[in-house]
């Protein structure tokens, strides 16, 4: 494997990563916006 083969598997790697992180970063703030919705207003009904 050659050094330019190496650094775009890794690149691709760390894409990878950061994208799921920003999934799972994206799920929790979703889930703390319902919490805090039906908190406010517990008769609203969560989307979803």
């Amino acid at each position: 494997m050659s050094d330019q083969d190496e650094s775009e598997q890794l690149d691709d790697e760390l894409r990878q990563a950061v994208e799921e992180q920003a999934e799972s970063a994206v799920r929790a703030v979703e889930e703390h916006i319902r919490r805090v919705a039906a908190e406010v207003d517990p008769e609203e009904e969560p989307s979803e």
